[in-house]
């Protein structure tokens, strides 16, 4: 199973809505919770994992109807859970694989069906594809969650890529069926 990076994460940051007659209690909480987010991803680019983790968790509970936060912390629940799940702890990696399906999930939902977010819900899709493929088992889901992923941007190749080689391995196996 290939490791994603936590490279894409930092990109992800969510902007604080103004209120037309000044601050507001949301625009407080969306602004405390972005320098979280932010604190979060510095200590991630520190190495220091566990502890951005759970300021990402702060941010997700501090402004739970920003999709960057959910996205971002579904990003890194996958990657830290991947990397336990490949170094054989599936039993360490499993809780971490489902908070990171449930929090790409949401972020896709969250984030609507805007041209502008196109390329964060393909990235959602995509993992959620991976996610199907390699922990799950699941082809059919990791097929669909591909699609999707181009669905909302084109030009994502490593969705296009994951297409391929699962339309190989089901040629692959046919192949080897109709030769016995």
């Amino acid at each position: 199973m290939p490791i994603r990076t936590l490279a894409g994460l930092v990109g992800c940051v969510w902007a604080a809505a103004l209120c037309a007659a000044g601050p507001c209690a949301a625009e407080e909480a969306s602004v405390e919770a972005n320098r979280t987010g932010n604190e979060a991803l510095a200590l991630i680019q520190d190495g220091r994992t566990e502890e951005g983790l759970a300021q990402l968790r702060e941010a997700v509970r501090m402004s739970p109807e920003a999709p960057d936060w959910h996205m971002n912390l579904g990003s890194l629940l996958f990657s830290v859970g991947s990397g336990r799940f490949q170094s054989g702890d599936q039993a360490g990696a499993a809780p971490m694989l489902e908070e990171s399906r449930k929090e790409l999930t949401e972020a896709i939902a969250l984030f609507g069906h805007d041209a502008d977010t196109g390329v964060l819900r393909s990235q959602c899709h995509y993992l959620l594809g991976d996610l199907a493929r390699y922990v799950f088992l699941d082809v059919q889901e990791a097929r669909l969650r591909y699609r999707q992923a181009l669905e909302a941007y084109p030009e994502h190749g490593g969705a296009r890529e994951a297409l391929a080689e699962l339309d190989r391995t089901e040629t692959q196996s046919k192949n080897s069926t109709a030769a016995q």
